[in-house]
């Protein structure tokens, strides 16, 4: 409400309607995770530095910035990181696909970051957001 009324200047209205579960259910994809969708055109990834952990997702990218969750998950160490980005991944028809590019948040532990991507840069780049709102 305060997002909408201070943020968007925009008047209030409190809904009080819920989604129908299968219209949203009817929507959800059709495809088997960690496999690779006939649409893709690229596989990209992401990574969030915690200090104990790191969570990553895999997607596939189709046309028309369409894209489809390969895989994701936590794990502890950068070797399992690489592991996971450096494998094949395969699609129905059992053809391999790699990931071309994966961004990784130097946000927290950067030195950490910085000198894993200076060990792999033909595969991770680092990210860092803004620190202030634009």
């Amino acid at each position: 409400m305060n997002f909408i009324k201070s943020w968007l200047a925009e008047p209030f209205e409190q809904v009080s309607s819920t989604a129908d579960a299968d219209k949203i259910l009817a929507c959800q994809g059709r495809y088997n995770q960690s496999v690779v969708p006939d649409e893709t055109r690229i596989i990209t990834g992401g990574v969030d530095k915690q200090r104990d952990c790191y969570y990553y997702t895999l997607r596939a990218w189709g046309d028309n910035r369409s894209s489809w969750n390969i895989d994701h998950g936590r794990v502890e160490t950068q070797v399992e990181l690489v592991e996971i980005f450096d494998k094949p991944y395969h699609d129905e028809k059992g053809n391999p696909w790699f990931v071309e590019f994966v961004l990784i948040d130097s946000g927290d532990d950067t030195d950490v970051v910085y000198d894993f991507f200076y060990l792999h840069s033909c595969l991770f780049a680092p990210l860092k957001g803004s620190s202030t709102r634009i």
